[in-house]
């Protein structure tokens, strides 16, 4: 979350998707800080989270949420990239 919010100049707080509680406390504590919207930034790679699921814990926060990064291009290539740096080495 840091990296976040120096890159947004925004409060940033963490929260696990597993925990829907959790992640309600965490919008209603940047609400406290004077956030005016909160948006759940997603932190999902592989396809093991249910369908629907940030959705639902978006919902019950009261808050927008982006798409998982997923199966991101950047991701795939990064991947790559360690993978022949890891042969090579």
């Amino acid at each position: 979350g840091v990296l976040l919010a120096a890159r947004l100049a925004l409060p940033v707080t963490t929260a696990d998707l597993d925990d829907p509680d959790a992640v309600v406390a965490a919008a209603d504590r940047l609400r406290e800080m004077g956030a005016g919207s909160v948006a759940l930034a997603p932190h999902v790679l592989g396809p093991d989270i249910e369908a629907g699921r940030i959705a639902k814990v978006a919902e019950a926060a009261g808050c927008t949420a982006a798409e998982p990064i997923g199966a991101h291009t950047s991701i795939a290539k990064l991947i790559l990239h360690k993978y022949l740096e890891a042969c090579e080495g």
